[in-house]
């Protein structure tokens, strides 16, 4: 009905396709549109100031019968306004993608409009008796020198850990590696494995964790890889064993540390208050301070009033007690 200035319209059903409808310039193929603030006098064209509401015309550049929301001389630029795409998959602003059809709350949308993951794999389990072991993934040969790089986070019952381990490479294939080992705070996770396979240019490396009995539900989530990827396969795809592989070539235990083989978070000191103190949990006499032979020397040892600023070398009225590469104890004072 038209009441002076004004067009109103009263559908008389309850469909939501009743109301204001304007089909396409052509079926199924044209555009359709609504402008706002348009010319009193013109029956097409743009002012300044116009808005228009506008399915585009198959063939269009722009969002092509998709939905554009945008001031009527700027719908051609697709960095300007609202726009929806055909399939409502992607809901753009100025630019800038606001929504991914698809997407799952395990996926961050960034400012760029992409998306990353939050998790990249994630396995589950129910863990009773016995304890079990898992094969988080496997490193295959890459040769050349790099580095690869993965994280995987435990959550259970006992909180979470952490495992960040990061495998070096050369041209000879699989060589050193670091890692930051943090376990469960009880339980779960508190034992971590790389297990190394064959040697030189076809070495592969796998790795394992152990979760123990009695932890119930697990999950273990695969949450952060380097730049190199291509090399990691197998990414939680086994089920939990009742023992480790006994056919590896070598085995490293990866043993809980603050960040990396040899460094601390910020450089922090191990000690507190100028003291480190350890309180073993066995009974067994190897627990307390250990200290293997070194990679160089083949000796092992403890030193008492040694330099404060050098990590190396003697000064007088040095003790030592040191473990000789032909398995001697001696004690002496310099």
């Amino acid at each position: 009905m038209i009441y002076g200035d004004k067009l109103q319209i009263n559908p008389i059903t309850s469909s939501f396709a009743d109301g204001l409808r304007i089909s396409r310039t052509v079926q199924n193929t044209g555009s359709s549109s609504i402008n706002l603030g348009c010319s009193r006098t013109a029956v097409t064209g743009g002012i300044a100031g116009q808005w228009t509401i506008v399915s585009p015309y198959s063939t269009y550049t722009n969002n092509p019968l998709g939905l554009i929301i945008a001031p009527t001389i700027q719908v051609g630029d697709n960095t300007i306004g609202l726009q929806i795409s055909p399939d409502c998959s992607k809901l753009t602003f100025n630019g800038s993608k606001v929504l991914i059809g698809n997407g799952t709350n395990q996926q961050i949308l960034l400012g760029d409009g992409t998306a990353k993951p939050i998790i990249y794999a994630t396995r589950t389990d129910f863990i009773t008796t016995p304890q079990k072991f898992v094969k988080l993934c496997t490193f295959n040969p890459l040769l050349q020198s790099n580095c690869i790089s993965v994280e995987f986070q435990v959550r259970g019952r006992s909180g979470f850990g952490l495992l960040q381990f990061h495998q070096i490479t050369s041209t000879a294939g699989l060589t050193n590696c670091n890692y930051h080992f943090q376990p469960n705070y009880q339980y779960c996770m508190q034992q971590a494995y790389a297990l190394y396979f064959g040697t030189g240019e076809a070495r592969t490396c796998e790795l394992w964790v152990q979760l123990q009995v009695w932890i119930n539900s697990v999950e273990i989530d695969y949450t952060n890889s380097g730049t190199v990827t291509a090399p990691i396969s197998n990414i939680l795809t086994t089920l939990p064993v009742d023992a480790l592989p006994t056919d590896y070539t070598s085995m490293i235990t990866l043993t809980p540390n603050l960040q990396l083989d040899n460094l601390t978070i910020n450089n922090a000191p191990f000690t507190q208050n100028g003291l480190l103190k350890i309180n073993p949990t066995s009974s067994d006499y190897t627990e307390g301070i250990r200290i293997a032979r070194s990679s160089n020397g083949n000796c092992s040892g403890i030193y008492f009033g040694c330099n404060l600023n050098s990590t190396s070398g003697t000064m007088e009225g040095q003790w030592n007690i040191v473990n000789t590469p032909d398995g001697q104890l001696q004690i002496g004072v310099n």
